[in-house]
C-alpha cells in the first residue's frame, strides 16, 4: 500500500489485527540485508524476512504493537492482545485469504445522511448559512448554470435538499475558471443570488489558481466555549 500518511496508523492497526486473527506474521516488505553493525545474534528481536507462523508460547497470549509518529511530535503506541486460537479464514487455491462474513452495505457520507444520523432534518439542520460555489468555462456557461438552478428551484420551493445541493456543488462538480459563489440561508436568498448571476453583465475570471495560506495562532488565544458553535452546527464534528 505504501505510506498512507494520516491513515498509516489505522492501516498498521488493521494489519496487526489480521495477523493476530490468522496467526501469521507477514514478510517484511523490501527487506534483504540486515545492518551488519547490529548484534542480531544476541538481541531478542528478529526481522521477518519470510512469512512465519505466530509463535505459540504457553501461558502467554499473542501481542502486537503499533506505533504512530506525527509531524507535530505526537507519539502514540497501542498494544493489541489476541485471545483464543487464531482461526484463519478460508482461502482460494491456498493463496488468497478472504474475510469471513457477507458483504456490508455502507451508506454514502453526505450532509443529508449525517444530519439524519444525528437526528436532524436535512432541510432544517442547525447550520445558519451555506456556500454554493458556481463555475463555468465561459461567462455564458456560468449564466446558463444559474438559469438551470433557478428552474430546479422552481420545482423545489419548499427548500428541500438545499444542503445536498451545496455539498455536491462543492465536492462532486468540476471547478472552472469563470466563478462565483453564493452565500445563502434559505431558498429565497439562494434565488436572489442566482438571479443576480444570471443577469450580470460581467463575471469574475480566475486566470490561474490562487495560492491559499492558512495560519493558525499559537497558544494563548483560547476561550471558554470557542468550539461550541461548530460542535452544535456540524453533525459530524461531535463524533
Amino acid at each position: 500500500m505504501g505510506h498512507l500518511e494520516p491513515t498509516a496508523g489505522i492501516a498498521g492497526f488493521m494489519k496487526a489485527v489480521l495477523s493476530l486473527c490468522q496467526g501469521v506474521i507477514p514478510r517484511r516488505l523490501h527487506f534483504d540485508n540486515p545492518n551488519p553493525r547490529v548484534d542480531w545474534a544476541n538481541l531478542p528481536v528478529r526481522i521477518t524476512d519470510e512469512k512465519m507462523g505466530w509463535p505459540d508460547v504457553d501461558g502467554r497470549p499473542p501481542r502486537a504493537g503499533v506505533s504512530s509518529y506525527g509531524w507535530s511530535g505526537t507519539k502514540a503506541h497501542v498494544i493489541i492482545e489476541g485471545y483464543g486460537q487464531p482461526a484463519a479464514p478460508p482461502s482460494l487455491n491456498g493463496n488468497i485469504s478472504l474475510p469471513v462474513g457477507g458483504p456490508l452495505a455502507i451508506e454514502a457520507s453526505t450532509p443529508g445522511n449525517e444530519a439524519r444520523q444525528a437526528g436532524l432534518s436535512p432541510a432544517k439542520e442547525a447550520r445558519p448559512v451555506r456556500l454554493l460555489p458556481m463555475s463555468g468555462k465561459s461567462e455564458a456557461a456560468l449564466r446558463e448554470s444559474s438559469r438551470a438552478l433557478l428552474a430546479w428551484l422552481d420545482e423545489h420551493e419548499n427548500g428541500e435538499n438545499l444542503a445536498d445541493l451545496a455539498w455536491f456543488a462543492s465536492v462532486a462538480r468540476s471547478h472552472f475558471d469563470f466563478r462565483d459563489g453564493l452565500v445563502f440561508q434559505v431558498a429565497v436568498s439562494l434565488r436572489q443570488g442566482l438571479e443576480a448571476i444570471a443577469g450580470s453583465p460581467g463575471l469574475a475570471f480566475l486566470p490561474r489558481a490562487a495560492r491559499l495560506a492558512i495560519v493558525y495562532t499559537g497558544q494563548g488565544n483560547q476561550w471558554v466555549g470557542m468550539g461550541e458553535s461548530l460542535y452544535r452546527q456540524e453533525p459530524c464534528s461531535g463524533k
